[in-house]
């Protein structure tokens, strides 16, 4: 094919206009950069002389929610609590439930004592506060009086008088019995008597009488032998043996009969004597504890006691032990005693007696075990577990029963088996206590107890992140049915001088709670500037106490160090500097390898397509951010902007919209009449973890603006921002790291006076820049640029003006837009006279799916 000479339609690149040079923008006054604390607010000579802060400071909203959901009855209202961590919402949900709670229901006791129906089956028995423990010990003094009382009441006179008139009653009729049988023996020549069996034991037999003296049956061939009796004569004696052998059977079933009536009539003497004291002794635990379960429960106790009467019969001995051996086997008796016993005892699983109103409990490890309870087991000699109603434990859910338990979400949700349980007992409002293996279906030896189920009546508090209750709220349904309230803790409030007063209040507080020094004026505005660099925001102010009162420790500590009474701002900015100081390893490396030239950072100079960039970076409790040198370039083709870190699978999803976006601008400034062809790459160089997030995509185009229009940007600036399709800067985060991570920079390698960053107008008022870089600016060393458009980002880092369209959409000539538009269109031209085929169906290039399907992870780096 032959080739054409490119169109001469538009001039070439090296005949064109002169630039026309930008107009003045200016930079940020130093009043802008940061806010500082007027410690005239501060009418006090130091902390000491405030009054300490009684509640929280702000945090209305979650303060209402968490009121409304305490003192709703009605099922479901639990209350989920979200927020960072350190934004107070531990201390003000105790602050709020220590008002409610004086007020609130009165709590129980709880108790399981042994089912004699179903042993596997405790029963409950349900109190009144401080009664359970009483009525255990009432129990144990009833069963030691019974254990001493029943062995003397069969040692008194009338009892053995009756039992003697019992047995020598059975006695008579077991003589009457052997002698009706004895004489039926005689007329067939036989008698009664006893053998020893094999086993040595004594029994009735039936003796054959020869010439008057009684024979064993087995002695009949020797008397043959000795013609005592002749062999017709044993036989006859044999048959006749053998027929009343079948009457001894039944003799001795007889016997058996007799003496299972004699054992009947013995325990029901037994049990009639016993009986009065055992119902005089019950009567007066009925009469101290008069409710319904507990009469129902003595009933049955009394009727086990008296079906067991064994068990109190021997009285312990009273003898004092001699040596270590007779100590060691009466405490093993004794042992045995309370174990036989111990079917009596009262398993006390929740005593409220010390509790004053509705209990709280703060569960800090969220268990199964620690949550429900459990049952625990012991192991026999042969191998199995065993449990009894004595084993079965309460947990921290039954322990806030009629009051409220506290829990944090992401601990409780990540221990096996928890939030399963929860939403059972929510959901139902009972408790059925069970052993964690017999809860997760675990094979377990031996019966598994099932005590009987426990009404509950709690309000449960979860403490968690916003991330997590919006996934709960989304994917679990019965999460919305048992948590109906959400109380959500800012991490900000509007700054006010009534808040910079409660602040004081609030070092007062912690002062006085962990003995640290107290703060004068200037430490106060100290504190003060860093809660509200804290939240990024100079109208803004930091919730997140916990931050804060790490500050006020370390400054005490730093104060005490220099023998100081009274914590000044020069401590409270050492604590500052030593906090960033320990975290601060890699962030030195990093500079380290930018001023060996390992990492590849120019701060002065101009270049065609290449320009500083600013990420941050968060390690620990700090953050801090780190120019990034962004190239672009150009060529004939039509495969639209490359994104390189794309390509390598290294951009996260808000990178790649970052440049969808880039190429909607250019498509909406230069693709009104023609469309764009050409081939342009953007990469941050160097960057080797990936890269997310859409601050530099303002900086993306003006690599991108600089390398079509062949005019160079300045090395000794660094620009931040993200954009719209208009062209319009838009907000990002870290801008205070951001300007400082470059300002380090440049000063490492020598301040020019020209040096500064770009940021967007927007941010202004979130600049709280250290104290350093404020003075760099107010020198003229250092300078920060508020910047509203593209076209103004672009003049700055060039110099020449950016231009705005005529009617027709051109530019006028001399202006980078003008530039940019006139090698667009060379480019399209070379691409269709040199009969370019690549697509341009894409202005961005898309990457094909991954294939694995795996997602990419990528750091935090904006």
């Amino acid at each position: 094919m032959k080739r054409t000479q490119p169109s001469t339609t538009h001039s070439s690149r090296s005949k064109s206009a002169t630039l026309i040079p930008a107009p003045a923008h200016s930079s940020l006054p130093v009043q802008s950069l940061r806010w500082y604390a007027d410690s005239t607010a501060f009418p006090f000579p130091s902390t000491a002389h405030v009054d300490p802060l009684a509640g929280i400071i702000g945090q209305q909203r979650a303060l209402d929610a968490l009121t409304m959901g305490a003192e709703i009855a009605s099922p479901g209202y639990n209350i989920f609590v979200s927020g960072l961590s350190g934004t107070g919402r531990l201390t003000t949900i105790k602050s709020i439930l220590e008002k409610i709670t004086p007020n609130g229901q009165i709590p129980h006791d709880y108790a399981y004592v042994n089912n004699f129906r179903d042993p596997d089956q405790p029963t409950l028995l349900k109190f009144p506060k401080g009664k359970a423990a009483p009525f255990a010990r009432a129990m144990s003094d009833a069963i030691n009086f019974l254990s001493s009382q029943i062995p003397k009441m069969f040692e008194e006179d009338t009892f053995r008088t009756g039992r003697t008139k019992i047995i020598e009653e059975f006695q008579q009729r077991e003589q009457l019995l052997l002698r009706s049988f004895e004489e039926g023996l005689r007329p067939d020549g036989f008698t009664l008597g006893q053998v020893k069996a094999g086993n040595g034991a004594v029994q009735p037999e039936i003796l054959p009488v020869i010439n008057g003296k009684a024979y064993p049956i087995a002695a009949l061939d020797q008397l043959i032998k000795e013609n005592v009796i002749t062999a017709e004569q044993a036989r006859a004696i044999g048959e006749n043996y053998t027929r009343r052998h079948r009457d001894l059977y039944q003799l001795a079933r007889n016997g058996m009969k007799l003496s299972q009536e004699f054992q009947e009539k013995l325990s029901e003497f037994e049990a009639e004597s016993a009986k009065l004291l055992i119902e005089a002794t019950f009567d007066d635990v009925a009469t101290r504890f008069p409710f319904e379960a507990v009469i129902a429960y003595l009933e049955e106790v009394g009727n086990d006691i008296l079906g067991n009467l064994d068990l109190f019969k021997q009285q312990p001995a009273e003898t004092p032990a001699t040596d270590e051996q007779e100590e060691a086997e009466e405490a093993q008796l004794a042992a045995n005693d309370n174990a036989a016993l111990r079917t009596y005892q009262v398993n006390v699983v929740i005593d409220n007696a010390g509790t004053t109103g509705a209990p709280v409990i703060i569960e800090t490890t969220p268990t199964y075990i620690n949550l429900f309870g459990t049952i625990e087991r012991v192991p026999t000699p042969q191998g199995f577990w065993v449990s009894d109603f004595m084993m079965v434990k309460a947990g921290a859910i039954l322990k806030a029963d009629g009051g409220y338990l506290i829990i944090n979400a992401a601990d409780a949700l990540s221990e096996p088996g928890v939030w399963k349980a929860l939403k059972r007992v929510l959901l139902h409002r009972k408790l059925e206590i069970q052993s964690f293996e017999s809860f997760v279906q675990s094979s377990t030896q031996g019966v598994a107890m099932k005590p009987q189920a426990i009404d509950l009546n709690v309000k449960v508090i979860m403490i968690g992140d916003p991330r997590l209750y919006q996934a709960l709220f989304s994917m679990e349904e019965d999460f919305r049915k048992i948590f109906k309230i959400s109380a959500e803790f800012d991490y900000e409030i509007a700054r006010n001088d009534a808040i910079l007063i409660e602040y004081a209040r609030f070092i007062r507080k912690l002062s006085d709670e962990e003995n640290l020094l107290h703060f004068d004026p200037d430490g106060v505005a100290a504190v003060v500037e860093y809660a509200v660099e804290k939240a990024g925001d100079v109208r803004k102010i930091s919730l997140r106490f916990s931050d804060i009162a790490d500050l006020l420790r370390e400054s005490s500590f730093w104060a005490e160090r220099d023998t100081a009474e009274i914590v000044g701002r020069y401590h409270v900015e050492k604590a500052i500097r030593q906090m960033v100081e320990r975290q601060s390893m890699w962030k030195e490396k990093i500079m380290e390898r930018m001023l060996d030239g390992s990492l590849l950072i120019d701060t002065d100079g101009k270049k065609v397509g290449q320009i500083n960039g600013l990420a941050v970076y968060s390690v620990g409790q700090i953050s801090f951010g780190k120019p990034s040198r962004i190239t672009a370039t150009v060529a004939v083709g039509g495969q639209g902007i490359i994104n390189i870190e794309r390509e390598a699978r290294m951009s996260g999803s808000l990178h790649n919209k970052g440049m969808l976006i880039i190429a909607g601008f250019l498509r909406h400034r230069f693709a009104q009449q023609r469309p764009l062809s050409m081939t342009a790459h953007i990469v941050f160089e160097q960057s080797y973890g990936g890269v997310d997030g859409d601050s530099a995509s303002s900086t993306e185009i003006y690599a991108l603006l600089s390398a079509l229009s062949g005019v160079p940007i300045r090395q000794d600036l660094a620009v931040t921002g993200s954009v719209n399709q208009w062209g319009e800067i838009q907000p990002i985060g870290g801008v205070k790291e951001k300007v400082e991570g470059f300002y380090e920079v440049c000063k490492a390698r020598g301040l020019t006076g020209n040096q500064g960053a770009l940021i967007p107008v927007q941010n202004i008022p979130e600049l709280m820049l250290r104290d350093e870089v404020v003075e760099a600016v107010a020198a003229g060393n250092f300078h920060i640029y508020p910047v509203t458009t593209i076209d103004q980002g672009i003049e700055i880092l060039t110099g020449v003006a950016a231009g705005q369209p005529n009617g027709h959409g051109d530019y006028p000539a001399g202006t980078i837009n003008h530039r940019v538009q006139r090698r667009l269109a060379e480019l399209a031209d070379s691409l269709r006279q040199y009969g370019g085929r690549e697509s341009a169906t894409s202005f961005v290039t898309e990457l094909p799916e991954n294939a694995s399907g795996e997602e990419i992870e990528f750091p935090e780096e904006e």
